[in-house]
């Protein structure tokens, strides 16, 4: 089963376990992000009351209320569990079931043991041994072990030993002993991708995505270690926790039966260790649907084949309906896929298994709080993810019984076989009819790669064999580098890669300005201007014509502007406390220009920072808020105070500071303020008087007001100070109404206006 995801730098995902990468066909479609073939819906709060958005600055009466400043945030991720795709067996749709015997013989795998002791290490690689398949799932399944114990026993695979990994062991792990055996563990990942000792809740969505992957795995290399991480959610964010902590825990295979529609933030995924394979699911919910994980360059995206007969040494499969793929719209085409032709972005999937629910494999569980197995059929592409995570276990179980390395990223291995057909047909079935979607040649099958199925699905035996005796030169390995600068001073960067050979760098969608040294990756840019970049930098073997890229995120920021603050004299009366919000705006930490930069999100342009505030000469019992900038004394004493109040942008260290002067009398005189408070519904137009300016003499007073909601507006009628707001909108919203006479003497109180919901 897959899930799937959907949502900004991160979206919600579903298991993908019978394709839930679109959600269960339509619903993961809509939703965006699924574990492909487990449950899928959505929980999204409703907002009671969501405020208006409020000014930053001060408003004079004379001057019109700035326009709106609304800012729509985008969670980092909503989870939206899919439900699974799986048949109780006898149900109308099981049309076709197979045993873990026939998937092999299917798929042209070695045949089960009769015994699974004393193997020499020979035998042991034909099953995996020695090698790690880290599977990613959300949420815990308390009685995944059981379940893999008695699917097990039921089918001839043999039954691995659980292995308890403590949250304090120390990483990476050491590696699989090839003559131990097959063991099974579970760890918890934190939301920093660390191991905790929390274990995750229990999601009867994801139960089936879990029982899915283990089974799959264990099916496929029988003899493979399994440590099964557990998140404890199902957004992205926190399931990329769980490939971080796979990373650290060693050399392996991961597999991410999960999928959401891609969203912009990739570059921020950690998939990119050169000694790690990884695996997903490109959804359940049929094309198009550019896929993430699955779009990362460094993944196998594995799509799915409905599996109707097999024998003979042949098997017959089409595209299956629900499948997902597609060309995604942010990532550019891999050097691999070049071979493909025609292709400017990324396109998935790169390969496919079986994945129809309705042709796929038995599997067992327990429900939870029984002691009766449940015996059913599942499918989803996010069986198609572990079963080639199997695989790949296969091909570096083989590679080091002959003391060679890793396939670690085999993408470009396998799209080479395009150009010699006789050694494709070979590794290869070439799925050829079946759709899975109305966009007409890119949703439906046909001979060579095309998006449902990629390459085809594998012919395990020959397949193994072929990227065993694949050259032991790799390719490059270039990984993602973000950097930042400043417009108009020079920068330089340098991406970090890994290649057996010197290589030659070439640069893409590069800024005008940019550079590369072809010789040394040096990459500079001597004048840069404000804006985000998103540059394709390409490394190419010069002695095998092996190459990668990888994106170089770069973010021009302009010059910090220091914070400033205004001077005042403050009117104040002896014995009566004081509140004055001192009148500071932060400056800005530097920032992109809006529109700028050649891909990505638009940019802020300078970011507002909360500013430090302190004092200095202040007589005893005045004091600051270092955090909001209230000035206060309890008892003021009379006379006259001139304080120096300093206010630090914490971002950029830029400080400023003006005297604040407080005049004391021994009895209240000069201006007078008084506010009144302000009630009314949202949606029903509001006016009212929120303050009234008094003088002992006719005068003319400067009234300020900071706070306001979008869509207030301010009028002066004699000295009362009048709120209309047309359309007010729910919430409780907290004026600071100031007024300064000609002598530059202040006075300030602070009023409320609360709307109330219809």
């Amino acid at each position: 089963m897959a899930k799937q995801a959907e949502g900004s730098r991160r979206s919600p995902i579903r298991p993908t376990s019978s394709r839930l990468r679109l959600a269960l066909a339509a619903a993961c479609s809509l939703l965006g992000l699924c574990a492909c073939g487990g449950s899928q819906g959505s929980s999204t709060a409703a907002a009671v009351c969501q405020p208006a958005a409020t000014s930053a600055g001060s408003i004079g009466l004379t001057v019109n209320v700035p326009g709106p400043v609304g800012v729509i945030e985008q969670p980092t991720a909503i989870e939206v569990p899919p439900p699974p795709l799986r048949l109780n067996v006898g149900s109308p749709g099981a049309a076709v079931a197979y045993t873990p015997a026939q998937i092999r013989a299917a798929y042209d795998l070695p045949g089960l043991l009769g015994s699974w002791g004393g193997l020499t290490a020979v035998q042991g690689s034909l099953y995996g041994a020695g090698q790690t398949v880290y599977i990613i799932d959300a949420y815990d399944l308390p009685n995944i072990a059981q379940d893999l114990t008695y699917f097990s026993q039921q089918y001839g695979l043999p039954v691995c030993k659980t292995v308890s990994i403590a949250p304090t062991a120390a990483l990476p792990l050491a590696p699989a002993d090839p003559a131990g055996g097959c063991t099974f563990s579970v760890v918890y990942a934190s939301n920093s991708g660390t191991m905790t000792a929390a274990a995750p809740a229990y999601s009867g969505s994801w139960h089936a995505e879990h029982v899915e992957d283990v089974e799959a795995v264990h099916e496929i290399a029988p003899l493979a270690r399994i440590v099964l991480i557990e998140t404890p959610s199902a957004n992205t964010s926190v399931l990329g926790s769980g490939v971080i902590l796979a990373d650290t825990m060693g050399p392996g295979i991961v597999s991410m039966s999960y999928s959401a529609k891609e969203f912009g933030g990739e570059d921020a995924e950690p998939l990119l260790n050169a000694d790690d394979s990884y695996t997903a699911s490109t959804g359940d919910g049929g094309a198009p649907f550019p896929p993430w994980p699955a779009g990362d360059p460094n993944v196998l995206a594995c799509g799915g084949t409905s599996l109707l007969s097999y024998g003979n040494g042949s098997r017959v499969e089409k595209a299956w309906s629900g499948t997902g793929g597609g060309i995604s719209s942010l990532i550019p085409e891999p050097s691999y896929q070049d071979v493909i032709g025609g292709l400017t972005m990324r396109s998935t999937a790169d390969v496919s298994f079986d994945a129809d629910p309705n042709t796929g494999p038995y599997m067992y569980a327990y429900p939870v709080g029984t002691d009766t197995p449940l015996l059913e059929v599942y499918g989803g592409t996010s069986l198609a993810a572990p079963a080639w995570a199997g695989i790949l276990a296969l091909a570096d179980a083989e590679r080091a019984a002959q003391a060679k390395g890793v396939v670690a990223h085999v993408q470009g291995m396998l799209y080479r076989l395009l150009n010699n057909p006789v050694a494709y047909a070979q590794v290869f079935n070439d799925i050829t009819s079946g759709s899975d979607g109305t966009c007409g040649a890119a949703c439906t099958a046909q001979v060579g790669y095309d998006q449902p199925t990629g390459l085809g699905t594998p012919n395990v035996s020959p397949l193994v064999s072929y990227l065993t005796q694949a050259p032991t030169t790799t390719p490059p390995f270039v990984s993602p580098l973000s950097v930042t600068g400043s417009a108009g001073a020079a920068l330089s960067a340098s991406m970090p890669y890994t290649a057996p050979d010197a290589v030659r760098w070439e640069l893409g969608n590069a800024p005008a300005g940019m550079s590369i040294d072809s010789t040394t990756g040096l990459i500079g840019w001597a004048s840069p201007t404000a804006g985000t970049y998103s540059v394709t930098v390409t490394a190419t073997d010069t002695v095998s014509g092996l190459s990668d890229s990888a994106v170089l995120s770069v973010t021009i920021v302009t010059q910090a502007t220091s914070p400033s603050v205004s001077a005042a004299t403050v009117a104040a009366t002896a014995g009566q406390p004081l509140s004055y919000q001192v009148q500071a705006s932060a400056g800005t930490s530097g920032g992109t220009v809006p529109g700028a930069g050649a891909g990505g999100p638009a940019p802020t342009a300078g970011e507002a920072v909360q500013l430090q505030y302190a004092i200095q000469g202040a007589p005893s019992g005045m004091r600051i808020d270092a955090s909001t900038g209230v000035l206060s004394w309890a008892s003021p004493v009379p006379g006259t105070y001139p304080v120096t109040v300093s206010a630090t942008n914490s971002n950029t260290g830029l400080s400023a500071d003006a005297v604040i002067t407080v005049q004391v009398n021994s009895a209240a005189s000069g201006t007078g303020l008084t506010v009144q408070s302000l009630q009314g519904s949202a949606g029903t137009a509001l006016t009212g008087v929120v303050a009234t300016v008094s003088e002992a003499a006719a005068a003319q007073d400067q009234v300020t007001i900071r706070g306001a909601a979008v869509g207030m507006n301010f009028s002066a009628n004699g000295g009362s100070v009048i709120l209309t707001w047309p359309t007010p909108v729910c919430g409780a919203y907290t004026l600071t109404i100031t007024a300064t006479d000609a002598a530059g003497v202040s006075v300030q109180r602070q009023v409320t206006v609360t709307i109330a919901t219809t």
